[in-house]
């Protein structure tokens, strides 16, 4: 809704609007090759700070565009978006693997994808709530809406304890252990604590170029055959999910709702919302029941 009303505010072009569409997936898959050495420099939770800080500037830069150069301002914000983006999405499954107890790991990594779905069901809701506003107040708002899950990460956040894994291999042994012993129940947290420490110890010496260099190899040239094709496999599973162009389609349902034969606005808008709703609904069982089931046979169905 956003898009196609600041197109309509800013007069921009239909490639204007592809641009602004098709460069955030570039920017966020280019900073996601950065997020795991800034998360093991910086640690996890400064660096989901930061990536909350980009974010939050990012949207008050896009709401704030206006005059001649609307375009430039909208393209930096959506740049600095795909940054914070990009930055945000390894190192927060990461955060939660690191530190959620085992019995619901498998859970809070599942309902990662089920999170961001409902940010984007909300979206739609807001888009449908705010349009019979002016354009130009509307899409504002829409965007502006955009600072709030952010913003709400910077003030909970501090409130976290950063997770013992970064801490251990930081060498701050101590701290990781009252994190450990914090947030599991004590026989949890000494078993954990050995594990960490049995991995540190395997790996000292080796920062953190060295495990990236490490990490792709192992992946890209296994030396065990089945490895290799499983690793493979797995990559361009990956891949070819994002190549059928599924994840981008959803920044023109109301486009090709529209060009269904759905004329009004309204009914353009509430159809939006019912496919967000669906994806949801959906993407919830999975998260219920892939414990049970399996990533394989999920996998596969969805397919």
């Amino acid at each position: 809704s956003a898009k196609r009303l600041m197109a309509l505010d800013l007069d921009l072009s239909p490639w204007q609007v592809s641009v602004l569409v098709g460069s955030l997936n570039i920017v966020t898959a280019l900073a996601s090759l950065l997020s795991g050495l800034a998360a093991d420099t910086l640690g996890r939770k400064r660096l989901i700070l930061l990536s909350s800080f980009i974010c939050t500037v990012a949207v008050l830069l896009m709401g704030a565009a206006s005059g001649p150069n609307a375009f430039a301002m909208v393209m930096l914000g959506r740049t600095f978006n795909g940054i914070g983006t990009g930055l945000a999405l390894q190192v927060s499954q990461c955060f939660v693997a690191e530190i959620a107890p085992k019995h619901i790991r498998g859970l809070l990594g599942a309902s990662f994808e089920l999170f961001i779905n409902i940010g984007i069901l909300m979206g739609y809701i807001g888009g449908w709530a705010l349009s019979g506003l002016p354009v130009g107040t509307a899409w504002r708002l829409m965007i502006g809406l955009g600072a709030v899950p952010p913003a709400v990460v910077l003030l909970v956040m501090p409130c976290m304890p950063e997770s013992p894994r970064f801490l251990l291999g930081a060498g701050r042994a101590d701290e990781a252990e009252r994190v450990l012993y914090r947030i599991y129940a004590p026989a949890e947290a000494a078993a954990a604590l050995q594990e960490m420490q049995e991995e540190a110890a395997k790996h000292a010496g080796a920062g953190s170029g060295a495990g990236l260099l490490t990490t792709a190899r192992l992946v890209l040239c296994a030396p065990a055959p089945r490895t290799r094709q499983l690793a493979h496999a797995a990559l361009m599973t990956a891949f070819l999910q994002q190549a059928s162009g599924v994840e981008a389609a959803t920044y023109y349902t109301p486009e090709v709702m529209e060009a269904a034969g759905v004329e009004d606005e309204a009914s353009l808008q509430l159809a939006t919302i019912a496919m967000g709703a669906v994806k949801v609904s959906v993407i919830g069982v999975a998260a219920a029941v892939v414990d049970r089931c399996g990533r394989k046979p999920l996998l596969v169905a969805s397919n």
